[in-house]
């Protein structure tokens, strides 16, 4: 019989990545049946866009070789589907973040060996304003942070790792604001001071795990290409 994990406990820096992993490898199934269950019809938007944008390349470069062509209608069919994949994807984005925080959540408070699947879903559904408004508020502050690191980015061989210490540090932020959000059942801007209080708290401790966490996800990622 499996152990059941503690989640909220304080940890070093390598039981925290230990934990990680052994938290993933005993949920990985029922939380692929959880992703699933509520991304099927993502699924099928996403294979659209790309049958939208693919016809529109494809009409484009027929087009292209007619004298009189008119690629007008193709290259609108490129731009709709490139509209609708980025909208989807952002809601996608939301969506399994807030399903795969409310899983630990709930996994936290009633540890069990299989979160119930729909009260995943009633569990972020209750929370959906503040987690479409932190996703927005993120999403900006995002956009001003990858700014500020292509900036450094131009600065000669230190430049690069300032720009990923960067966006390491907001990472790092922004999973604990969210997860404090869940958890303590703040308001947005309420769980972004918690979550910044607690990553200058446990600041090296937070950096570390994030960026091993995130070489090893990688390194696994590329494996299976």
């Amino acid at each position: 019989m499996r152990e059941l994990i503690k989640l909220k406990q304080k940890r070093d820096i390598g039981d925290n990545i230990t934990t990680y992993f052994e938290f993933f490898k005993q949920n990985l199934k029922n939380y692929v049946n959880v992703f699933i269950r509520y991304n099927g019809i993502f699924i099928i938007g996403f294979l659209g866009a790309s049958y939208l944008i693919v016809t529109g390349f494809m009409g484009t470069a027929r087009n292209s070789g007619l004298s009189n062509g008119n690629s007008g209608d193709s290259e609108m069919l490129i731009v709709f589907g490139f509209i609708i994949f980025l909208i989807l994807f952002f809601i996608t984005t939301i969506l399994n973040y807030g399903l795969a925080a409310s899983y630990a959540v709930l996994y936290e408070e009633k540890p069990t060996k299989e979160v119930d699947k729909k009260r995943v879903w009633e569990f972020i559904y209750e929370r959906l304003g503040s987690v479409i408004g932190f996703a927005f508020l993120s999403l900006i502050m995002m956009v001003v942070v990858f700014t500020v690191g292509i900036i450094f980015a131009f600065i000669p061989l230190i430049g690069s790792f300032i720009n990923y210490g960067i966006q390491l540090f907001f990472i790092s932020w922004m999973g604990l604001s969210f997860m404090a959000m869940l958890y303590e059942r703040k308001d947005v801007i309420g769980a972004m001071g918690e979550g910044w209080t607690l990553l200058f708290k446990y600041f090296w401790k937070c950096i570390l795990v994030n960026l091993v966490v995130g070489i090893l996800i990688t390194i696994f990622m590329l494996c299976c290409i």
